[in-house]
């Protein structure tokens, strides 16, 4: 996971999007999306994970179908920005 955050240049500024964060390789996936600067996590998981996800200061989404969809009603992103 390190190595695809590295090679998708994860930095600064950077929204990052991480499918089933609250599990073993999406909670590994979210600690260097954070450390190097990335200004919003965004993952998915069921609600029942949503604290979870909160506590490593990602936004929640429930994963299923639509996904940016449900990124883009769940989160004030701006894609234009």
């Amino acid at each position: 996971m390190h190595m695809c955050l590295r090679e998708l240049r994860v930095s600064s500024g950077d929204t990052v999007l991480i499918h089933a964060a609250a599990g073993t390789l999406g909670t590994f996936a979210v600690q260097p999306a954070r450390a190097w600067g990335a200004n919003t996590v965004i993952g998915t998981t069921g609600e029942a994970n949503h604290a979870y996800l909160r506590s490593m200061g990602v936004l929640p989404v429930i994963h299923g179908d639509g996904p940016i969809e449900r990124v883009d009603r769940d989160t004030e992103i701006d894609h234009a920005g």
